[in-house]
């Protein structure tokens, strides 16, 4: 389980409000293996700042929602499988452009799922 993102995130705050770590420095603290791991040294520490198209995967939007550019195709994946487990998404990115505003907009979003759901109860006629 990851924490929620929130729009301190872009900065790196470290503190989650209920006290337990944000997910900038959840992310941080993961490590990843290097297959095929054997031993402690067959896994390494990722280094960088959260990547905007991850914490998307990870609040339920398509991938690439928040980038200014012009979306062709809606990327959605599947929540069964961390896409940064598999490969398709790393979960910490340099050099992204505009990465602090797309984190600000996420840790400040909804989750797809929550808008729809309020959404279906609130335009229900009795």
């Amino acid at each position: 389980m990851w924490p929620t993102p929130k729009s301190q995130n872009a900065n790196g705050s470290g503190v989650h409000g209920n006290g337990g770590l944000d997910l900038q420095t959840a992310v941080g603290k993961y490590k990843i293996r290097i297959a095929p791991a054997v031993s402690e040294e067959d896994f390494v520490q990722l280094a960088g700042s959260l990547n905007p198209d991850w914490v998307e995967w990870l609040m339920g939007w398509p991938i690439g929602w928040t980038s200014p550019a012009p979306i062709t195709e809606l990327q959605w994946l599947n929540w069964s499988v961390d896409p940064a487990d598999m490969g398709e998404i790393s979960r910490v990115a340099i050099g992204v452009k505009d990465r602090v505003n797309r984190i600000k907009a996420l840790g400040n979003g909804q989750v797809p799922k929550c808008v729809a759901t309020a959404w279906n109860l609130l335009t229900q006629e009795e």
